[in-house]
């Protein structure tokens, strides 16, 4: 009679493992948008559904509790939020609880309900449904079963404790001894610490954003040069400099968020001091007055010169270095540096005479 039991179970399991991944995968996607539209950054957003063996070993030490396991395990189908922040948690707990139906009785929230003496595992756990609105017709078949599902939150930290602490205790034949249990949970709080931290210092880095935010956005650039200010500065002004760009034929130009990843601000901040550029202004006058005299420009630079700045410039950073030193720099050094013929460096030094000329006015 069991072994008969045990075969219908492994049937009915089966017979509802396609239909498993397919409300996996929309509860991925749906959760996935919903994040991106709330603008929540997240580490891992991962799903699994629980093996038949994994089942198996849950209803056979669970079978008194259950009638129906396929109804009653509400943990089949699960999916894992890792985020960096803890703020964060609450946010996904947030867009949750406003579109999905929570089993209340079945979900443990222990960063609300453990006592405040005890550390540990730290993690949040909503059983769930999903609510009509979630289906379109392209999945209106799924919308009849009625799955439930486990949303496990925590983060990265948590997530890493738990990973560890599962490595450790239950992969093992060995019961810990109190003495190393109580190592783990030291961890656990030292980790819930780091994660308050961590918190604190998102906070400190957003509020000094927002200053150099506003003054920029405000076009206040009697702020210092330096490698924040720099940065600001050129996210604010990227289609100013594109536009510039364009003037000189360089259409291979990237945006700010791509050149970001060069990082080449440490070396125009170094070349702008150099030049006695101390202020964000000093970088805005330049970038005026290159835009202002574009029929200068393209005057008095020859073809030869014309292609190297094509070829050299890639981006607002590389666009104000290449000027900064063909305005700047030390005859000898700019010509060597750029490899120019004596033609070609005669008309450079007659860009700068001009072009400096009206700066001084």
């Amino acid at each position: 009679m069991e072994e008969l039991y045990l075969e219908e179970l492994k049937e009915k399991y089966h017979a509802n493992i396609s239909n498993y991944y397919l409300y996996l995968d929309l509860i991925s996607s749906t959760l996935k948008r919903f994040l991106n539209e709330a603008d929540i950054e997240y580490n891992i957003l991962e799903g699994r559904v629980k093996s038949f063996d994994s089942f198996l070993r849950k209803y056979e030490v669970k079978r008194k509790k259950y009638s129906d396991p396929f109804e009653e395990m509400t943990d089949l189908i699960g999916i894992r939020i890792v985020t960096y922040y803890r703020e964060d948690v609450d946010a996904v707990i947030k867009i949750i609880f406003k579109n999905f139906e929570i089993d209340f009785s079945n979900s443990i929230n222990k960063l609300v309900n453990m006592e405040p003496d005890r550390m540990g595992y730290l993690s949040v756990h909503y059983v769930c449904r999903l609510k009509p609105e979630n289906f379109n017709n392209a999945n209106e078949k799924l919308a009849g079963m009625g799955f439930k599902f486990e949303i496990q939150i925590r983060t990265a930290l948590q997530h890493a404790w738990a990973a560890i602490d599962h490595k450790l205790r239950y992969k093992t034949l060995v019961n810990l001894p109190k003495k190393i249990e109580r190592k783990l949970f030291r961890i656990s709080a030292l980790l819930e610490v780091a994660d308050s931290e961590f918190s604190r210092i998102k906070d400190e880095i957003g509020a000094i954003e927002q200053f150099y935010k506003k003054k920029i956005s405000d076009e206040n650039y009697h702020i210092r040069l330096d490698l924040s200010t720099i940065s600001f500065y050129l996210k604010f002004n990227d289609k100013l400099i594109l536009s510039a760009l364009e003037k000189l034929q360089v259409y291979h130009y990237n945006t700010f968020d791509i050149a970001k990843e060069e990082k080449m601000e440490k070396k125009l901040l170094n070349y702008g001091l150099q030049f006695g550029f101390n202020k964000v202004e000093d970088l805005h006058q330049l970038l005026m007055l290159l835009k202002n005299n574009e029929d200068a420009i393209n005057k008095h630079l020859d073809l030869a010169i014309k292609e190297k700045l094509r070829y050299l410039i890639n981006s607002a950073c590389t666009f104000f270095i290449t000027m900064l030193l063909m305005l700047y720099e030390k005859e000898e050094s700019l010509k060597k540096i750029y490899r120019l013929s004596d033609e070609s460096m005669e008309n450079v030094i007659n860009l700068r005479k001009e072009l400096l000329k009206k700066n001084e006015n």
